[in-house]
């Protein structure tokens, strides 16, 4: 946290001073949020009770399963025209820092270039990573086949890369429509290599401008999970999956209400997936036959105080129903996760 207060106050006082005149098109902006997380593991009802009043969440080297997260948040534009068309540099750091799990803590990076077909379509390339995330403690399977009484369990982390491709088109002026390809990977640590999985999604979207202020959107989107760590002819769980989603959202910007101004966003979105494993349910009974629904309620509202200045308050519900499985599946799959808390962001110019 230090280092993101010291690079902040530099940009704060020196932005305008040591970058010359030629870099003007370059634009910095900062935000910062803490927000309360109630089960930040994701745990099922089960397993919360046995990480609390069974005594594992001390030998997990854990130290709640709530907790507070701070997130700073760095974002860098850069405008540049090549042969006559607009291009769009892009690149985002997020910086997750939580107050008693340290070992969550992570960063992610996002770099875009957007390639202006005209002064509203356009194309663009993404590339995002997360080089470190720690999911939770697992069961090492092999390490429990060579020690057949162990109750250890160990760390389980991945990383994360994403490619995508997507276009945005203008129907009308207030009528878009966007369609994206992404390719996503997840490694996971040396323990967990056959949970190892690539990702091919596409989807869809269309939004809807009312009145110069409030924009409708739906987004309709298809994965593809292969589980490429799963050896096949062994009874190792196969968590290949397939899954379909839609959200709805609805912004409205500027919004006025007794003399005061804001902006408001709500989303909603359902996921409903299925594992694709040939496995029987003696083989692997938390997935062969799962089918669960995952909803997510997202809300947030944001004050302009300036030109350069907001806060925003936000929250979200994210659960998870198991509607087809054992009644294994359900006990440790199932989850609700609430999030909520407040920022302030600062726009260079």
């Amino acid at each position: 946290m230090r280092v993101i207060l010291v690079l902040f106050l530099i940009f704060n006082v020196g932005y305008s001073k040591i970058l010359p005149k030629y870099f003007h098109p370059l634009k910095f902006n900062f935000q910062f949020e803490t927000k309360y997380d109630d089960n930040i593991f994701r745990f099922s009802p089960f397993n919360k009770e046995v990480f609390t009043h069974g005594g594992k969440l001390a030998l997990s080297d854990l130290k709640s399963l709530d907790d507070f997260v701070f997130k700073a948040r760095f974002e860098f534009n850069y405008r540049l025209e090549l042969f006559g068309k607009e291009n769009k540099f892009f690149w985002r750091t997020l910086c997750y820092r939580y107050q008693k799990n340290q070992i969550k803590n992570y960063n992610s990076h996002l770099f875009y270039i957007k390639h202006y077909l005209n002064r509203r379509n356009y194309i663009q390339a993404m590339w995002s990573r997360i080089p470190l995330y720690y999911l939770r403690p697992y069961w090492d399977r092999d390490h429990i086949k060579e020690n057949f009484n162990s109750q250890s369990q160990f760390h389980c982390d991945y990383s994360e890369n994403i490619l995508m491709l997507k276009a945005t088109y203008y129907l009308l002026p207030y009528n878009f429509y966007q369609i994206y390809i992404q390719k996503i990977q997840w490694y996971y640590n040396q323990r967990f290599t056959e949970f190892d999985t690539d990702g091919i999604k596409v989807g869809a979207r269309m939004y809807y401008i009312f009145s110069g202020n409030i924009k409708t959107g739906i987004e309709l989107s298809l994965c593809n999970g292969n589980n490429i760590g799963h050896i096949s002819g062994t009874n190792r769980p196969d968590l290949s999956y397939f899954e379909n989603a839609i959200k709805l959202s609805v912004d409205f910007g500027n919004f006025n209400f007794r003399t005061y101004d804001f902006n408001l966003n709500i989303a909603y979105k359902l996921r409903h997936r299925i594992y694709t494993t040939e496995l029987s349910v003696e083989e692997d009974i938390l997935h062969s036959g799962h089918e669960s629904l995952r909803q997510e309620l997202q809300g947030e509202i944001d004050f302009p105080l300036s030109d350069k200045i907001s806060l925003n308050f936000f929250g979200s519900d994210d659960w998870r129903l198991v509607i087809n499985g054992s009644e294994l599946s359900k006990k440790y799959k199932e989850f609700n996760n609430m999030r909520m808390g407040f920022g302030f962001k600062y726009k260079f110019k």
